[in-house]
């Protein structure tokens, strides 16, 4: 309890540039300008990158790649996580965001079958992950993990800031948070029981 404290920053933004320039500080200047320990990262662009705007996909999968490097290039500490799902009632039955129009509402029930919804954001995800992974070890100090989300929130469809036409923004709810804090929590004992070993 009296040991010293991890600070972890949650990064989701649109913005790369400033993504990469936030993880450098952190990393480098925030422990020498503060005295505290390197921090952990965890990731995401969020749900901003959208298969219905053209070039959405590769943009996507070129950012992942650049923040990924980052990582790797600075030795930081970086966990990347999934998206969470979308929960539109669309004709596909995927659940994405179809573009801004009257009448968007959200499934009125949970899915039959959560495969049904779209995971193309965490597809690119561990695509991208994978290579970078096997470029070899991180620097001394720095790694780079993989944060599953998605599957513990597929049946969260009621569960929106605005239920009826937010099919995006879980609500303040501590139900809703919880998985999130499960995810990373095994993700941080993985991280501890590998570093244990060596």
């Amino acid at each position: 309890a009296g040991g010293p404290k991890t600070r972890i920053i949650y990064v989701s933004t649109f913005n790369i540039e400033r993504t990469a320039g936030l993880i450098k500080y952190f990393d480098k200047r925030y422990p020498k300008d503060f005295s505290r320990g390197r921090p952990i990262f965890v990731i995401n662009t969020g749900l901003h990158y959208n298969l219905y705007m053209k070039g959405h996909e590769k943009d996507l999968e070129v950012n992942f790649r650049i923040l990924m490097m980052k990582c790797r290039s600075l030795g930081a500490r970086c966990i990347f996580r999934e998206t969470t799902p979308q929960f539109f009632d669309t004709e596909k039955g995927d659940g994405l965001f179809p573009g801004a129009r009257r009448g968007m509402t959200c499934f009125p029930n949970s899915k039959t079958s959560f495969g049904e919804l779209s995971q193309w954001r965490n597809d690119v995800l561990r695509k991208v992950f994978k290579e970078v992974s096997y470029m070899g070890e991180e620097k001394e100090g720095g790694f780079l993990k993989y944060m599953p989300l998605f599957s513990k929130l597929e049946g969260f469809n009621i569960n929106h800031m605005r239920a009826k036409t937010d099919c995006t923004h879980p609500s303040c709810d501590s139900s809703n948070w919880e998985p999130f804090h499960v995810s990373l929590t095994e993700v941080l004992l993985g991280i501890l029981k590998t570093q244990a070993k060596s």
